[in-house]
């Protein structure tokens, strides 16, 4: 069994994995039903995968095959952190997939559940689908914004706003924080933090950091050491001592430090042409087409991509030190 502020009392919750998960004011719920156009679906993955790698907390059942291709990206995504709810209980001895297992050991996971131990694993029940989400739904509350199906267009739910506390408080009294030697963030400063994450979301995006207590820093990474990182927003900058964070976000951190701030679609293009010069090596290798042919099609590949980044620094999207940084 788990408490947690988070949590209603009233439902018999457990858990495996990572609980610090919870006290993220930057949940956000996602659910993703067959109703989606392929169109609509590749844009809610893409954002609910953008947001993950920002540092917001995805809450989502993965059932649907849309929600178990988020799944899968989210699995690939290794600073992505996120919550699993399960439509059955959680017995003692639950043993997780081999997937599950890897991202709980990892810290980048919390498997939930708020069914009783005894409900099974299969059949899936659709009344429990449907408890699960109502309860995911109410979990997240007005944390962040929802990805979901609607009657909204595109399938995408109303915008919520991003900084309200969870249910039944914040979890970050003084006394707890004090105790534990962390830095309390004041109530205006993460509402300000977190308007200037969706402000910036296309822009100039921000990365987000949680604290062992649940408090969550927003910015750019601008110097780091071994003990400190300091972290740089619209606002102000911050010399915080690594220790106040878990070892999966310490590890985000210092993946952070100096990485150049590219633009989703620049980084799209770039991901996109990348994996098509390797399915072209791949087919080589199996005899598909020959290894000329390969290299030639890399080649030209290479050449569209190094003139689009071109393009990109005469436009303005990107500097030219983070065209270098690319290393296209």
């Amino acid at each position: 069994r788990i408490r947690h502020a988070a949590l209603d009392p009233a439902l018999p919750w457990s858990a495996l994995g990572d609980p610090t998960l919870l006290a993220s004011p930057f949940r956000f719920p996602v659910r993703l039903t067959r109703k989606l156009s392929v169109e609509a679906q590749e844009a809610a993955l893409s954002e609910a995968v953008e947001r993950a790698r920002r540092g917001m907390i995805p809450v989502c059942g993965f059932i649907s095959p849309a929600e178990h291709e988020l799944e899968r990206r989210l699995r690939a995504e290794k600073a992505a952190r996120y919550i699993k709810a399960v439509p059955h209980g959680l017995k003692h001895g639950y043993d997780p997939s081999l997937e599950d297992s890897r991202a709980i050991a990892e810290g980048r996971l919390l498997l939930l559940s708020s069914f009783p131990p005894e409900i099974p694993v299969s059949p899936i029940s659709r009344a429990n689908c449907e408890a699960m989400n109502g309860r995911i739904m109410r979990l997240c509350g007005e944390a962040a914004e929802a990805i979901c199906t609607s009657q909204t267009a595109g399938g995408l739910a109303a915008p919520r706003t991003l900084c309200n506390p969870a249910p039944g408080g914040s979890g970050d009294s003084p006394d707890r924080l004090g105790k534990k030697g962390f830095s309390k963030v004041p109530a205006c400063a993460l509402c300000a933090l977190a308007l200037a994450l969706a402000a910036h979301a296309d822009a100039d995006p921000f990365n987000s950091y949680t604290n062992h207590a649940g408090n969550v820093v927003s910015g750019v990474v601008v110097a780091l050491d071994a003990r400190t990182a300091t972290i740089s927003n619209v606002t102000e900058t911050a010399a915080l001592p690594l220790s106040i964070f878990p070892k999966p976000e310490q590890r985000r951190i210092a993946a952070d430090f100096g990485k150049p701030r590219i633009p989703p679609a620049v980084k799209r293009a770039i991901e996109g042409a990348e994996k098509s010069m390797a399915r072209s090596r791949k087919r080589a290798e199996k005899g598909l087409c020959s290894k000329e042919e390969s290299e030639d099609f890399c080649e030209k590949s290479e050449a569209a991509l190094r003139s689009y980044l071109d393009k990109q620094v005469e436009s303005g999207t990107i500097t030219s030190a983070e065209r270098m940084a690319l290393g296209h």
